[in-house]
């Protein structure tokens, strides 16, 4: 049974979808002074948690009940402007380069590293937004 974790400090929703418990408290709490998190920790609990307020999804590709690159299609259908980082021990191969993400890190992060991969996410976006305007 995957945990539900969420808190509700900012505007800004990340869901963070790792299937490693620790890790996902660990970037949960690095995460959560500034932003809203959610965590699922498999593809079945992360589409449950996915709805309009998540603005940026961090995905592991590795999940116990399937590939985290394959949600990435569901999540663009219920929301075509989400930001979706891949986050992983896996390097990227070219299948999955072919995926609509919006940036990849490979695993281990620092704090760092994760805030500022949610920050160039968030950037990314607002790029986006001002070429649509």
């Amino acid at each position: 049974m995957s945990a539900i974790i969420t808190d509700t400090m900012t505007a800004d929703t990340i869901l963070i979808v790792e299937d490693e418990a620790e890790l996902a408290k660990l970037y949960r709490h690095w995460l959560g002074q500034r932003y809203s998190v959610r965590v699922a920790h498999d593809t079945t609990e992360a589409l449950r948690q996915f709805d309009s307020d998540v603005e940026i999804v961090l995905l592991d590709r590795t999940l116990p009940d399937g590939r985290g690159e394959d949600l990435i299609p569901a999540f663009r259908r219920r929301n075509s402007d989400v930001l979706i980082g891949l986050v992983t021990s896996q390097d990227p191969e070219p299948g999955v380069v072919e995926n609509s993400f919006d940036a990849y890190e490979v695993k281990p992060v620092r704090e760092e590293d994760i805030l500022g991969f949610v920050e160039q996410l968030r950037q990314q976006g607002q790029l986006y937004d001002s070429a649509c305007d």
